[in-house]
């Protein structure tokens, strides 16, 4: 799996599909900056929550690589 493929499920609309990718890529560097581009599809999508769990997920990456 690459962000590629995340990046495809993510423009068709399937975010779960996307976030499921995201998770299995070992990558961090990329991986990261995706979340964040999930995350505000989701907000986009009036699902804040999921929005945020996602965010949160985001900041825990993040913090690993300071």
């Amino acid at each position: 799996m690459s962000i590629l493929q995340a990046r495809e499920y993510l423009k068709a609309g399937q975010l779960e599909k996307a976030m499921q990718v995201a998770q299995a890529i070992a990558d961090n560097k990329g991986k990261d900056l995706f979340l964040a581009d999930i995350a505000y599809e989701y907000a986009k999508a009036g699902q804040s929550d999921r929005a945020l769990q996602i965010v949160e997920k985001y900041i825990t990456i993040a913090k690993t690589r300071c």
